[in-house]
């Protein structure tokens, strides 16, 4: 991956049970299915633990290991 653009994400979830309500995106670069992806989640009542370990697609050298969706599921659990 020789370069990538900074993203900021903000999820809005349930502390009692983790269930996702919302989410908001900030880059430079179209995120357009990332959040396409969060309104999957919200539509279907996922939690921030779903989000956190749900296996997205991956290819080396285009993208990192971890998924910034997964980071966001991560860093809420």
């Amino acid at each position: 991956m020789p370069t990538f653009e900074k993203a900021k994400l903000k999820v809005v979830f349930e502390k009692e049970t983790g269930r996702i309500l919302g989410a908001q995106i900030l880059s430079k670069h179209d995120l357009t299915p990332l959040m396409n992806t969060m309104s999957v989640f919200i539509q279907n009542e996922m939690t921030v633990e779903d989000l956190a370990f749900t296996d997205f697609f991956f290819q080396p050298h285009f993208n990192k290991p971890w998924n910034l969706l997964n980071i966001a599921g991560l860093n809420a659990i």
